[in-house]
């Protein structure tokens, strides 16, 4: 057959086709990426790969559960405050709470409860919620099942040490989990807790009090969980928002709540909120999409 070349240059008119066609690809990619930037592109927890889902777990092999919402409209909100405690920035937050008579959920770094037991136990007597971030922000994606089992196990111990009840909540570090994770989750008893799609409001990044207040406030329906930080970093912008934030979401009608009494309360459980810090069964969690983790959730 006969090779046709574009254009009267034969093989360099080809490449120079190509070239060029390259060329406007790449501006149309450019292009959306604008768009998206300029749209604030809305994040949304990661989940576990097609390939590792949990329908692909070993028949009879028990996962978790993955939450990351309740059904709208039931004027019930859940902060949730990552990879502390920290001396500087956990105290000022429970200040705050304390103030708007509200409660967080804690999801604490094994670690990090380990060199501060106090501000654990210190977040238990405020009646906010001690959950489990791992013992060393490790991916758990990257550690075999025996390391993710240690993992959790050995944060676990310390929580009940500290605060006399069991951590029944899990948020794997990055958001990041697969069949295993879930696997060992539900073998400890665990529910694995990520955030409402569009409520990560890159404190971690070091976003300015305004954005971290409009991420974490805007197109509230009711049932979310947001995603925040007491540690892992510089979090005064995070604590310069709080105080907006839950005057917000007093504003319009919203109670501040703990995962645990989100879930149950949504489900009809009622708000008594139990003492074993289970989840309850949240109506319906919405499904958890796919995004790139950033180093320091």
């Amino acid at each position: 057959m006969k090779a046709v070349f574009w254009g009267s240059g034969g093989c360099r008119g080809w490449r120079r086709a190509l070239a060029c066609a390259g060329a406007a690809a790449a501006l149309v990619a450019l292009a959306g990426l604008a768009r998206a930037l300029a749209m604030g592109a809305t994040t949304a927890p990661p989940a576990a790969s097609p390939a590792a889902s949990p329908s692909a777990t070993a028949p009879g092999r028990a996962t978790a559960r993955v939450v990351t919402a309740a059904r709208p409209g039931d004027h019930l909100i859940a902060l949730t405050f990552d990879d502390g405690p920290d001396p500087r920035f956990t105290p000022e937050i429970l200040a705050i709470l304390r103030r708007y008579r509200a409660e967080a959920t804690f999801f604490v770094v094994g670690q990090e409860a380990q060199r501060h037991p106090d501000l654990v136990r210190a977040i238990a007597a405020a009646g906010s919620e001690v959950a489990s971030h791992g013992w060393s922000h490790t991916s758990f994606q990257r550690l075999s099942e025996g390391a993710m089992e240690e993992e959790l196990a050995r944060t676990n111990r310390l929580i009940r040490s500290l605060t006399g009840r069991p951590a029944r909540l899990f948020r794997p570090p990055y958001g990041r989990y697969n069949a295993t994770v879930l696997s060992v989750a539900a073998r400890l008893g665990m529910t694995v807790v990520l955030w409402t799609p569009g409520h990560d409001p890159f404190d971690w990044a070091g976003a300015l009090p305004g954005l971290i207040v409009q991420r974490c406030c805007n197109r509230i329906q009711g049932g979310e969980i947001i995603l925040l930080h007491d540690g892992g970093g510089d979090r005064r912008n995070t604590v310069r928002a709080l105080g907006a934030i839950l005057e917000r979401l007093r504003a319009e009608h919203y109670q501040v709540v703990t995962v645990s009494e989100r879930g149950e309360r949504a489900a009809g459980v009622g708000s008594t909120g139990r003492s074993d810090g289970s989840a309850g069964a949240p109506a319906a969690p919405a499904a958890p999409r796919a995004e790139a983790a950033p180093a320091s959730r």
